[in-house]
């Protein structure tokens, strides 16, 4: 049983890791998604 506890544990650690990651990476995207809106309204703003 220690070992499939300590296994637990590892894949858990594990899923914490790539969990932030992954919310890392949502929050890169997002910021990306708000530059792109804000330059598309540069352009639009420019071209009227």
């Amino acid at each position: 049983y220690a070992a499939q506890n300590d296994e637990i544990a590892r894949l858990q650690l594990g899923n914490d890791v790539l969990l932030e990651k992954l919310i890392n990476e949502k929050r890169k995207v997002s910021i990306l998604e708000d530059l792109e809106s804000q330059m598309q309204g540069l352009i639009d703003d420019k071209a009227h």
